[in-house]
């Protein structure tokens, strides 16, 4: 498949969902396909030029032919976009970090985690925050006063920030740290202008060293939560889930073999997304780390559960919530 190198996608937030009109009836029920499968739509299989969709992977390998499912690619929306893309049916499941999840939940989205996609690890974050080489910025307390400049307020985006000025002995760090939205791709040019003292990215190391040699990591995600902060689940409808019980259990399954697939033959894995996908770059191409089993690990939920609804959240949730009511591993066969 031709490789299509867009210069803003290099940037961009890097997941993205798809909208179409096909693929589901009007009561959430999976469609199934002429041999029988189930069809499910998916969003971003081929587009992401920073690290590599899952899904594209389970494709090449059959792993979802095994489960009798037909993956149905469709076309990319925006990162904020996704929620309501999953909500009105136009994409069956959308993968998302867990405190977008937690928040989307929260202000009233009936959806639910099932499976686990990517977890940071050491040396592979979710998100590096960049300062310029020659800024006084070296710790958490000298964020006080500073511009950190994000995409959105997500929970991640400002919740990765606040918790560092506060684990540097900080109290009421959103009171402190003023955060200015841009898109991803400007964000390291408002730090060269001034306008900005901090740019939250989602880009590996290696490429921020690369790409911007006049900066310099201040800290990336696991600096902050270690492993457990930095989590994306699979995330279906409570609709389609009540209505589809079977199909989540194959898609998981599916996913499961991939992600365990994909941790333990990763340059395999990477020369399958470099062959089949229609964005690819080599020099920004990020390893991941894939959740074992697609188990959803409940302390790395329990931790944006906690945050979130804390005092130093920059939006706090409105209601509590447990694990249960936003994630499970129900229909994970691997959690029985």
């Amino acid at each position: 498949m031709k490789k299509v190198l867009v210069a803003a996608l290099i940037f961009a937030l890097v997941l993205t969902s798809g909208l179409s009109a096909c693929g589901k009836d009007s009561n959430g029920s999976a469609a199934v396909g002429e041999d029988g499968n189930i069809v499910l739509k998916a969003a971003s299989v081929y587009s992401n030029p920073v690290f590599m969709n899952s899904i594209a992977i389970g494709i090449e390998k059959g792993f979802f032919e095994e489960e009798g499912i037909t993956i149905e690619p469709i076309a990319n929306v925006e990162q904020p976009q996704m929620i309501s893309a999953l909500l009105s049916g136009n994409v069956d499941m959308i993968s998302v970090m867990v405190s977008e999840g937690i928040v989307a939940i929260d202000g009233g989205a009936t959806i639910k985690g099932v499976a686990g996609e990517i977890e940071t690890r050491d040396g592979i974050p979710h998100m590096i925050y960049l300062v310029a080489n020659d800024s006084p910025i070296t710790r958490g307390a000298d964020l006080v006063g500073k511009k950190v400049g994000v995409v959105d307020y997500g929970g991640c985006l400002v919740g990765y920030p606040l918790e560092y000025v506060r684990q540097d002995g900080v109290e009421d760090a959103k009171g402190k740290v003023e955060f200015v939205i841009s898109p991803e791709e400007t964000l390291v040019e408002s730090v060269r202008a001034g306008d900005i003292d901090v740019a939250g990215l989602h880009l590996p190391i290696d490429a921020a060293g690369n790409l911007y040699p006049d900066m310099r990591i201040l800290f990336d995600d696991y600096d902050i939560l270690g492993e457990t902060g930095g989590d994306r689940s699979w995330y279906f409808t409570n609709e389609f889930i009540e209505k589809n019980p079977e199909a989540v259990k194959r898609f998981i399954k599916a996913i499961a073999k991939t992600n365990n697939f994909i941790d333990t033959n990763w340059d395999e894995a990477r020369k399958i997304y470099e062959d089949v996908a229609d964005a690819f770059n080599g020099d920004i191409f990020a390893k991941t780390y894939y959740a074992p089993d697609a188990l959803i690990t409940e302390d790395h939920t329990t931790i944006w559960l906690e945050l979130l609804s804390s005092g130093n959240s920059y939006q706090p949730l409105k209601n509590e919530w447990t694990f249960d009511q936003v994630a499970t591993n129900e229909f994970n066969e691997k959690a029985k």
